[in-house]
């Protein structure tokens, strides 16, 4: 049997209670009155509910605005889960706010409610009565929601936000990747190429040959242009004499960056690729971290915060749906519940 309840302006549903004492309607008297007074619970958890006229004045608000905003139309499908779902999930966080006995102070609430003035563009001493009318509200009621919402807040506060770490150390890791490594490095490289399917013996020809090369320019640094030239199978070597531009360790061959990291500038050093033997001279080795971190820091931390958020939000609503009942009493809307939606970017 579904339970009803009567509605109060507010909005605010007491645990499913019929409260006909109270207010007395005669079954098939002014029935439109009937039909307005009187909601059915959808969704419930604990002593939390939903009823079917809020999903519906969600729904209709929220179509309304994409109108306004001239978004396309969307698909109702998608957006009746994520209004179900979010409603779900507020009445989850409520619950474990209530369980932990999370406190809201009068200094909390005074600048909640002055943060709400301030997104409306009023003045901090306007009367709240004046603000409010346009939510049909009052302020005993509208200040029990901001309690409400400023203890779930200070839930997600406990329990997702002093989990997201944000700091310089941390960015920098994600900015140079994993190793924490910011260098790029500059090389000049003299080629001998190991022909395809080549022999051991052929191999090992290119090999003595590159041997050779190390042993000319070791005695004779100034010569490597000419060596370049002469010797270097790279294509490129007639515009760059073997200088390669700056990369990151993972823009090269991986034979060749691994050794070169480990290099001192102006170090030599013979090394095996899959393109053949190679005679290598570092030439700069250029911590850009710095710079490179502190143009993408602010972008990086948005990024960085959101990710995190999303992922520990969603790690804590998770756990309260497996902690708290949910309880889908109308029908209709049970397809919704833990509906997937689209993956985000």
């Amino acid at each position: 049997m579904k339970r009803t309840f009567f509605l109060r302006k507010s909005s605010v549903y007491l645990c499913g209670v019929l409260l006909l004492t109270a207010f007395p309607v005669t079954p098939g008297s002014f029935p439109e009155a009937a039909e307005r007074l009187f909601d059915s619970i959808a969704i419930e958890t604990g002593n939390k509910a939903v009823t079917v006229n809020e999903i519906k004045q969600a729904l209709t608000t929220q179509a309304e605005v994409i109108k306004q905003q001239n978004q396309p139309a969307p698909d109702m499908a998608q957006l009746t889960a994520q209004i179900i779902n979010s409603m779900i999930d507020d009445m989850l966080l409520e619950r474990e706010a209530e369980r932990l006995n999370i406190q809201v102070s009068q200094e909390e609430l005074d600048d909640e409610v002055k943060r709400y003035k301030a997104r409306v563009g009023k003045a901090e001493n306007d009367p709240l009565e004046d603000i409010l009318k346009h939510l049909n509200t009052t302020p005993a009621d509208f200040k029990k929601k901001v309690y409400k919402s400023v203890m779930k807040n200070k839930l997600i506060g406990s329990e997702v936000y002093a989990k997201i770490d944000v700091s310089d150390e941390y960015l920098r890791k994600v900015h140079s990747g994993e190793s924490g490594e910011n260098y790029t490095y500059t090389i000049r490289h003299i080629l001998r190429r190991i022909p395809s399917a080549a022999t051991a013996e052929q191999k090992e020809k290119s090999k003595q040959e590159i041997i050779y090369i190390r042993q000319q320019f070791e005695a004779n640094p100034e010569n490597w242009d000419t060596l370049a030239l002469t010797y270097s199978d790279d294509p490129s070597v007639r515009t760059n004499k073997g200088m390669l531009t700056p990369f990151r360790k993972e823009q090269i061959l991986k034979e060749i960056s691994d050794p070169v990291r480990q290099m001192q500038v102006n170090g030599v050093i013979t090394v095996e690729s899959p393109l053949g033997f190679h005679l290598i001279q570092l030439m700069e080795k250029k911590d850009t971290g710095t710079a490179d971190f502190e143009a993408a820091k602010e972008e990086l931390l948005n990024t960085e915060q959101d990710k995190q958020y999303r992922k520990y939000y969603r790690e804590l609503l998770n756990s309260l749906r497996s902690k708290y009942p949910i309880k889908v009493n109308a029908p209709e809307y049970l397809p919704y519940v833990n509906y997937q939606l689209p993956a985000e970017g």
